[in-house]
């Protein structure tokens, strides 16, 4: 309305206001994705191994409970670090 172009116009007024949505959808999927364990095992080859297929070897191997409690612990802490940048961006 005061002669900026439309380009200066989304990425000044538009973009700050989607910019909080869109990163929290896009954590939220993340932190689902994560979640997920059944297509992983599906889609899992030798080439390429994920966190959650890691954690199920080792525990499958019996003698490897403890790696597979410290990387279920790894992800557990990686998944609150997702789960709260959220909350933070929303209260600014």
């Amino acid at each position: 309305m005061l002669g900026a172009s439309r380009a200066t116009a989304i990425s000044r007024v538009t973009v700050p206001l989607m910019k909080a949505g869109l990163l929290s959808t896009f954590l939220l999927l993340l932190m689902l994705s994560m979640r997920e364990l059944t297509v992983p095992l599906f889609l899992y080859t030798s080439d390429t191994e994920i966190l959650s297929i890691a954690i199920y070897d080792a525990f499958e191997n019996g003698g490897a409970l403890r790696e597979a409690a410290a990387m279920s612990v790894i992800y557990t802490a990686f998944m609150f670090v997702l789960s709260y940048i959220p909350r933070r961006l929303a209260r600014q």
